[in-house]
């Protein structure tokens, strides 16, 4: 009996040497740049709907994400120019498109923001780019004018030092609209007391995918990890779950970008 007590217990006792490496084997550390975005990931990354997205995504994936904040300018600099494993978050397409300098892999979208235009109670809200092109249009640093008007040329647009600033400047009537996307631009209204300003949450004026952006050195076997959690996550409802004003049905239409984009 005690002989067989002390197989037992060694047999116990190997098993828990294998599963040991192995479970740390099974979780490798990313380094993942990120961008804060009210509503929707806090200033430490560990808070907001799009935290709770990429905590379920490196679940899946066996990744530890180490998470850092940085501006998108410095991080698009990082990414590029590091000879590090890394990744960035949130990147939308339009963007990586103009200001990358060099192709990058992508993930397949992440999450989505849906721009709306918000303008003051007293005045309609447009419905066309020439409409939007015809107001003051105030903006922040960190928010991208929509692709289908960035381009034109009689634009009249302020720049604003951040998002509440840009918003304050609309409700004061300095400016005549602010195109943003929706959590975000409503958790902020909150926040300032704003109640003068208002949208059609049944017309956004464009919807932007944004993904993961890989640096060229990060594993490729990891990066496929990563974006086959983003489809499970996507195809089995949980994006939609934890995102709920930051996905889309038609999820399948937006993956026609392949995980190496070309430069067009």
């Amino acid at each position: 009996m005690g002989q067989h007590r002390l197989r037992v217990t060694r047999l116990l006792a190997g098993l828990l040497f294998v599963c040991l490496p192995l479970k740390a084997v099974a979780e490798d550390e990313v380094r993942l740049y990120f961008i804060a975005i009210d509503g929707l990931l806090s200033d430490d990354g560990h808070k907001g709907p799009l935290a709770e997205m990429l905590s379920e995504i490196g679940t899946r994936a066996g990744v530890h994400f180490d998470l850092k904040q940085l501006p998108v300018n410095r991080m698009i600099r990082t990414l590029v120019q590091e000879d590090a494993p890394a990744a960035g978050v949130p990147q939308m397409l339009d963007v990586v498109r103009e200001k990358y300098p060099e192709d990058v892999r992508l993930s397949p979208p992440l999450i989505f923001r849906r721009d709306y235009v918000f303008v003051r109670k007293s005045r309609s809200i447009p419905d066309t780019p020439d409409q939007v092109a015809a107001m003051v249009i105030a903006k922040s640093p960190i928010n991208s004018l929509p692709p289908n008007i960035r381009h034109r040329n009689d634009l009249t647009v302020i720049e604003a030092r951040d998002m509440v600033s840009a918003l304050r400047l609309l409700s004061r009537g300095r400016a005549d609209a602010w195109i943003s996307d929706e959590t975000s631009t409503l958790e902020l209204l909150a926040e300032t007391g704003i109640d003068n300003v208002h949208y059609d949450r049944a017309r956004p004026f464009y919807v932007w995918p944004a993904h993961i952006v890989y640096s060229a050195a990060l594993d490729q076997l990891i990066a496929e990890r990563i974006d086959n959690a983003i489809l499970s996550a996507a195809r089995d409802g949980t994006a939609h779950r934890l995102l709920p004003g930051n996905f889309v049905d038609d999820y399948d239409s937006y993956l026609s970008v392949e995980p190496e984009m070309v430069r067009q």
